[in-house]
């Protein structure tokens, strides 16, 4: 029987020792991650052969063959503390601190995609929605000045009209301080909440790599599927509930809301609790993306369904099921691969000191210059330097 077969497998697996790989692998994957398996390349869904090893052996918790042939050097980390060692797996590579825009990439090609397919899906919504604080928050504090990106974390990578269940992210225990089976939700470590009418969300996406503090916690040791992405949705409200204190604090937003010390804090609480969007490195998915992903589903079939040619909304959601989960497991796969391959060239190579990174911040491209489009515009023809478009 698979089934008796399986479980032989899972108790040997669970007997390895915590921070094994392939325990890690075992007790993290969920549909997302194993999506590539059934899925035929296309034009949305492909990968690079390199890349491909790289999902295929992180899948199954073994060695990354872009990074085994390089375990004993150094990692060229920034900043003052001792450098790290390359490693088999390419953890130590994941966790450090480096001069690139890797853990930036990968996190927002990530919820990009995410986004961009739950508004063409019909749900009602906005990527970085930054004016829902702009009345709270001073601009330059909101957007940043030339050459910044405005990296105060208070802007939420998206906001979206859904049905969503009450969030519930915090341990749910037994007895024994684990997650007692009765209450989770298909094996993982979180307990659903009752469901919800359709609302305004605001929506973080994280993601978390291994060998992190996530993937080391005891709720991604005792407690079941999904422990580590589980552990890092936990937290995602007490950030934001910090960063909107911190900012009101300060004297210019306070000066900005007329005294009041509470105004950013208050805009934040209009939308209830932040839903915690978080992928980890084996492409899992926490369960507040796996109920974003059924809202979307559900949206496209209602929508999409006679485009398609289906006779039905339900015969077309078997369809948007299949298609989405593939997409976006190959997807969350496949950033998690380039981000590691991305950083191969650290490894081995000399440290560098704190300073100008390596790839250069927005502010420092030379394309983005105020003076050379005004002497464009004037050559060109196409508009008055420093008066409105269009103007002669």
């Amino acid at each position: 029987c698979v089934k008796v077969k399986r479980n032989q497998l899972s108790r040997s697996i669970l007997g390895l020792p915590h921070g094994d790989t392939r325990r890690e692998a075992w007790l993290a994957v969920d549909s997302f991650s194993s999506a590539w398996v059934s899925s035929w390349p296309s034009a949305q869904i492909r990968c690079e052969a390199r890349e491909f090893r790289e999902i295929f052996c992180t899948y199954l918790g073994r060695e990354s063959p872009a990074v085994r042939a390089l375990v004993g050097k150094s990692i060229a980390c920034s900043g003052r503390g001792p450098p790290r060692v390359c490693d088999a797996f390419g953890v130590q590579l994941g966790l450090a601190t480096l001069n690139d825009r890797a853990h930036g990439n990968c996190h927002d090609d990530i919820f990009s995609r995410v986004i961009g397919d739950a508004l063409p899906a019909g749900l009602r919504g906005k990527e970085e929605p930054r004016e829902i604080f702009s009345a709270v928050i001073p601009p330059v504090t909101l957007n940043g000045t030339a050459g910044t990106r405005g990296k105060n974390g208070i802007v939420p990578d998206g906001r979206l009209h859904c049905k969503l269940r009450e969030s519930r992210t915090a341990r749910c225990t037994g007895t024994r301080g684990q997650a007692h089976p009765s209450v989770r939700w298909r094996g993982t470590t979180v307990q659903r909440g009752p469901e919800q009418p359709p609302a305004e969300h605001l929506l973080e996406g994280k993601t978390i790599h291994r060998g992190g503090p996530h993937y080391m916690s005891a709720r991604a040791r005792d407690d079941g599927q999904g422990g580590a992405v589980a552990d890092r949705a936990n937290l995602v409200q007490r950030d934001y509930e910090a960063r909107a204190a911190a900012l009101d604090a300060k004297p210019h937003v306070q000066a900005w809301n007329n005294g009041s010390r509470d105004a950013v804090s208050s805009v934040l609480r209009s939308f209830g609790t932040v839903r915690s969007l978080v992928v980890g490195a084996y492409a899992e998915a926490s369960d507040d993306l796996h109920q974003l992903f059924d809202c979307v589903v559900e949206s496209a079939s209602k929508q999409h369904w006679r485009r398609i040619g289906a006779r039905s909304a339900k015969e077309a959601r078997s369809y948007f099921a299949t298609t989405l989960r593939r997409a976006w497991g190959v997807h969350f796969a496949r950033e998690f691969a380039r981000h590691r391959i991305r950083r191969v060239v650290f490894v081995g190579a000399p440290r560098r000191q704190p300073g100008r990174p390596l790839a250069t911040a927005d502010g420092d491209w030379p394309a983005l210059s105020a003076g050379e489009f005004a002497a464009h515009a004037l050559r060109v023809g196409g508009a008055w330097a420093g008066g409105p478009p269009g103007r002669r």
